[in-house]
């Protein structure tokens, strides 16, 4: 990936736990709200895209991230959002995209605890 510079992080984290820290990670508000908005369950998987160049500098390394709903299928896991490069995105609960959500394209701080 990436001539070797991007890592992928997953973690299993409490839902409320990944909202909360969410304004914390230096993400533009717009995105912070559009995620807060989404429905999950009590844990989502949290899947981070991470340059590792930027990480070894000790400057916000995460480009991208994806939240999976945790109770769904593994071998096809259902997507609730994320947000890469300042487009943030969401699924209803009766899997239509919600809005597009637009922010700046600057990389953040890992919520990964």
């Amino acid at each position: 990936m990436a001539g070797g510079n991007l890592a992928l992080k997953t973690c299993l984290q409490r839902s409320s736990e990944f909202k909360s820290r969410l304004a914390s990670r230096q993400i533009d508000p717009l995105i912070v709200s559009a995620h807060c908005l989404l429905r999950m369950p009590r844990y989502v998987w949290v899947v981070e895209a991470i340059d590792r160049r930027w990480r070894s500098a000790n400057q916000p390394p995460v480009l991208a991230q994806a939240i999976f709903d945790s109770t769904s299928d593994d071998i096809a896991p259902d997507c609730l959002g994320g947000d890469v490069h300042g487009f943030a995105f969401g699924v209803h609960t009766t899997g239509k995209p919600k809005d597009l959500v637009i922010g700046p394209p600057a990389p953040y701080k890992t919520g990964a605890p």
